[in-house]
């Protein structure tokens, strides 16, 4: 399995894309070979590859805002950046593998996505905007089977 977290977003921004062109080259290179990894599940008929996508935003703190309001507005921003990142990622596998089937998958590759709102923060009471971005994140597992690409037991990809 591969263990990848995209944090950094600044408030109000969900476009995965955006987001990762201002990480380091080092960093876009990294998700490149990841999303290239994948792709090798489509083209190899004994490979399969789960990506799990899941989006989270930070807390609403805005005032004025009732409770629900403020988890309508977590749930809606980390709705959208999953979403975003899910796009991406339907899009980049396809530019290698070939278009995606009606239901946007293939059949040796499936995304997943989730929202999280502002559960799991890393930080619960952040105390400045680095904080608070580090809690707007997207999370990317991926999980393979029969991959050479994806030989090692555990992988972390860093790319704060």
């Amino acid at each position: 399995s591969c263990l990848a977290v995209l944090d950094g977003y600044v408030s109000g921004e969900v476009d995965f894309g955006t987001r990762l062109a201002r990480a380091s080259a080092t960093h876009r290179l990294a998700v490149q070979s990841l999303v290239e990894r994948i792709a090798t599940a489509a083209l190899d008929s004994s490979s399969t590859a789960v990506v799990h996508l899941t989006g989270y935003s930070d807390r609403q703190d805005a005032p004025g805002l009732t409770a629900e309001q403020r988890l309508a507005s977590e749930a809606e921003m980390s709705v959208k950046r999953v979403a975003s990142a899910g796009n991406w990622f339907v899009q980049k596998i396809a530019a290698i593998a070939g278009p995606a089937d009606d239901s946007s998958q293939w059949p040796r590759i499936l995304i997943v996505r989730s929202s999280c709102g502002a559960v799991d923060l890393v930080y619960p009471a952040p105390t400045g905007e680095p904080q608070r971005m580090a809690n707007r994140r997207v999370v990317i597992e991926v999980f393979a089977s029969n991959m050479n690409a994806f030989l090692e037991e555990s992988e972390i990809i860093d790319l704060s």
